[in-house]
């Protein structure tokens, strides 16, 4: 008898017990699903910048590719003859440190 009364409970409740588990599951599954979709909407804002970063270095490294043989041409009209006044040995190096020094940034 007293296991009539605890199966009769359990029958009775067992349904609504169900149905809150059920829209628990749901509520959580909805909560996750609007994280995931503010992350993905996160990392496609990263991406897009990303990509745009990487195509602004792409336009830069091919401007450089394009300009850099017209900057050897002209380094090198520039210092196609070392000019040599004597022809001593300290001469020379003095013309040849003068060169050096044209590239350096901050002459002494």
């Amino acid at each position: 008898m007293g296991y009539s009364i605890v199966l009769r409970i359990l029958t009775n409740i067992a349904p609504y017990v169900l149905f809150l588990t059920i829209s628990l599951y749901a509520l959580k599954l909805k909560t996750s699903n609007t994280e995931l979709k503010e992350r993905l909407d996160y990392t496609q804002a990263h991406l897009i910048l990303q990509n745009e970063s990487i195509e602004k270095l792409e336009l830069e490294s091919q401007k450089y590719k394009t300009l850099q043989p017209k900057e050897k041409e002209k380094i090198k009209e520039r210092y196609k003859q070392v000019i040599i006044k004597d022809h001593t040995c300290e001469a020379k190096l003095e013309s040849y440190e003068a060169l050096i020094n044209a590239f350096k940034k901050n002459n002494p």
